[in-house]
């Protein structure tokens, strides 16, 4: 089950301004390693059940994640540890969805998915209209 929500105009967004309780950066990875992104897929979407990219071949992973549509940002500690992470994609509309989105367990509860959810709609609506 996948659920919508649509924000048209900034102003029904309610950002986090409140620093991370963590040091984390956030980090466009391009191309990004198949290897890391089906690890953090993984680990990030286990316990939601997620599995459909789990199926894809390297081929099909890699060209998607080579798409001039697509892009990941990863949320990862100083040290290089994956916090998280959001994907987006441009649509054929030229609207931005947030196709996957979340954090790694051991991250979640510390007020840092509010903090990514922000960068994610901010950069949505850098790319194109956000859906």
């Amino acid at each position: 089950m996948r659920t919508y929500l649509a924000l048209d105009d900034p102003s029904q967004f309610r950002p986090v301004e409140r620093a991370p309780s963590v040091a984390v950066r956030l980090v466009q990875r391009r191309p990004f390693p198949l290897d890391r992104y089906r690890r953090l897929y993984k680990d990030v979407g286990e316990q939601w059940f997620w599995h459909d990219r789990l199926a894809w071949s390297d081929e099909q992973l890699e060209s998607y994640l080579a798409s001039p549509s697509v892009t990941v940002w990863e949320l990862e500690t100083e040290s290089g540890e994956s916090v998280g992470y959001f994907e987006l994609q441009r649509t054929n509309d030229a609207s931005v969805e947030i196709v996957y989105f979340g954090l790694v367990p051991k991250f979640m509860g510390r007020g840092l998915g509010g903090f990514l959810l922000t960068h994610a709609v901010k950069e949505a609506w850098q790319v194109g209209m956000f859906r």
